[in-house]
This record gives C-alpha cells, structure tokens and sequence, in this order.
C-alpha cells in the first residue's frame, strides 16, 4: 500500500483501488479551506493515476462528513463570511464528477450539508447502520449550495427531494436504502471491507469500457434517446475492437473469468 498524507486528509492506494479519507475526526471531518484544497489534490493525483480502476471515499472515526466546519465560520467576522467563495466547494463536487473512474461513498456516520452532497456526487453509496443523512441547509436559512438540489431529484425523485430540503430531515441509513439514496446498508465493521470488496470487483473489470459507460450515464441524463444512441454507436465500435472486449469473448467461450488487462 502506498500512503500519501495531505493536511486534514489521507490518501491509500494499493491493488487499484485508491481510498480517500476525510481525515479531521475531532470536527466530525467539517471541512475548512485547507481540506478542500487536500481533496482536490488527491482528486488529481488520482486522475493522474492509470494503474487505479476505482476510488473509495470515506471518513476517519464515526463520521462520514458533517459538511462544513460550522463553529469556525460562526466564530468568524460576518464580513469575512459572506466572502466564502463557494467555487472551492464545487470544485471538488466537479472533481468527483470529472473522474474518469468510477467512485463509491463508504458512508460511515452522519454525512450532512455538503458532506451529503459529497455522498451524492459519487457514482455508488454504501453505508454503515450508524450512518444519517440530511440536507441541513434549510436550518440555518440557506439552501443546498453544493449540488444537492441537482443530485438528490435524479435520485430519489422529486417528491422526496423537495421533503429532505425543505425540511432538513435527518435520515438513517435503512430509510436512504428504502428511498434510493444508498445501494446497500452494511454493520458499522463491516462496511471497509464490504466497499474494498466492491471497489475491488469494478476495479478488475474491462477499464475503458467502464469509463465509456459512466460517461455515457451521466451525458444521457438529460438527453433524448436518439442523439444518445447515436453518440453509443463509435464507442461502442470502438471497444469492439480493444483488447479487453476480446479477452471478454474468449473468457465466455473457454467458460472462465475474463482477465482484463485496460487495453
């Protein structure tokens, strides 16, 4: 395993699979500007990173993310508050989103505010029993300003979106598995290995064609369906010929896993 350490943040690469984790447990991981920074470098280093085939995002301790470091900014100057360029905030939601690698939220604990949103950009959710969910915004009069207005009717739907804004209900994690919002609900110590799992199991797979696929998902969201196949055609001509799509024939002709090699 490789370790890099950012301020407030670390970063495990080992076996294709890059784990980034929110590192500041004592603030329950409420970011402050200095995280923010640490996860957009660890974004980039991932993307930089061809020997990686899937990220895990998850907190240190019991939280996942408790959005940002609210006591800091209460304590702050209101003028010096109001000036909180919230691009430093989206450009991690649009890092996440940029990624050309398929990217699952280990949900840990409470993921609040932004922490949620962070949870809803990523591609997959897992979350522990103990993990809650809220879009808390509404609380201190303000609304979702990290994509959460965007993310959460693509996911649960528009009814129940509009509830958890508007009322900043908190959640569990049975009731996010019921609604849609998580994949899958796991005990407290088993969700590491359930996500390693997992992250394993994508990061073996055929690269470039998950790649292809994400992208194709998250472009045709809002597309009609005749430009969307017509764009499906040259990737899909092209994947025909790779390598990969190959070892897929002859792993399904011999009736063994395939081995995919990226290529």
């Amino acid at each position: 395993m490789v370790t890099t350490e950012y301020p407030h943040l670390l970063l495990d690469i080992e076996e294709r699979i890059a784990t980034i984790t929110f590192d500041r447990p004592e603030r329950r991981n409420a970011f402050n500007p200095t995280m923010l920074k640490s996860l957009r470098d660890a974004f980039e280093a991932v993307f930089e990173r061809p020997d990686v085939g899937c990220v895990v995002l998850t907190g240190a301790g019991r939280s996942f993310c408790a959005g940002a470091d609210l006591a800091a900014l209460a304590s702050a100057d209101p003028s010096v508050v109001a000036r909180v360029d919230l691009r430093d905030v989206h450009r991690v939601t649009l890092a996440i989103r940029r990624l050309d690698k398929p990217i699952i939220a280990a949900v840990n604990g409470p993921a609040l505010g932004a922490g949620c949103d962070f949870a809803l950009a990523c591609d997959i959710r897992l979350a522990s029993e103990s993990a809650r969910f809220s879009e808390t915004y509404i609380r201190l009069g303000i609304i979702p300003g990290n994509g959460g207005t965007y993310f959460l009717p693509r996911i649960v739907g528009i009814a129940k979106a509009c509830e958890l804004v508007f009322t900043g209900d908190v959640i569990d994690a049975r009731e996010a598995l019921r609604i849609g919002l998580v994949g899958r609900v796991v005990p407290d110590a088993e969700l590491p290995a359930a996500a390693q799992e997992l992250a394993a199991k994508i990061a073996a797979g055929p690269s470039q064609a998950i790649t292809e696929a994400r992208r194709a998902i998250y472009r045709d969201l809002t597309r009609d369906l005749e430009p969307a196949l017509a764009d499906l055609r040259p990737v899909m001509e092209r994947l025909r010929l790779s390598g990969d799509h190959l070892e897929g024939l002859r792993a399904q002709a011999e009736r063994r896993r395939p081995v995919f090699q990226g290529r």
